[in-house]
């Protein structure tokens, strides 16, 4: 607008912009947790479009992974949780939320495991070598 003080303090951007609510809203945006330790984040869409949780690395759908249960809440919420938690950070593959309009919100994953990074936890806290898990 145009200023009417002397000092311009009547148009200050910060307060006169209004502040535009987040299009996503991602609660927690971020987990820090041990291996195997179940983690939950809800995303909501706040423009009415569906949000869907995806793999960023190939767009996958998150829900096609045994890892994890997505549960829709209702036409602008949903639900991400890994019941088993996974088992080290080499299981952890980016995912974000996604809206059918484009908006995209990293969900971030850190496992913080007292193993080497050559090792993974059992679930009894036990370090072994990672080729001895999913070894047939």
């Amino acid at each position: 607008g145009k200023p009417d003080c002397v000092d311009g303090s009547d148009e200050l951007r910060q307060f006169c912009e209004v502040a535009r609510p987040p299009k996503l809203v991602l609660t927690p945006q971020k987990v820090v947790i041990q291996p195997w330790q179940q983690f939950r984040t809800i995303c909501i869409s706040t423009t009415g479009s569906q949000p869907s949780f995806i793999f960023t690395k190939d767009q996958s759908l998150v829900e096609n992974d045994q890892r994890y249960l997505v549960n829709r809440i209702n036409a602008t919420a949903i639900e991400l949780l890994a019941p088993r938690g996974l088992r080290g950070q080499q299981d952890v593959d980016e995912i974000d939320c996604i809206n059918t309009i484009g908006d995209r919100l990293n969900f971030e994953i850190t496992i913080e495991s007292l193993c080497r990074p050559d090792q993974m936890e059992c679930q009894d806290g036990t370090c072994l070598p990672m080729p001895q898990f999913c070894d047939d």
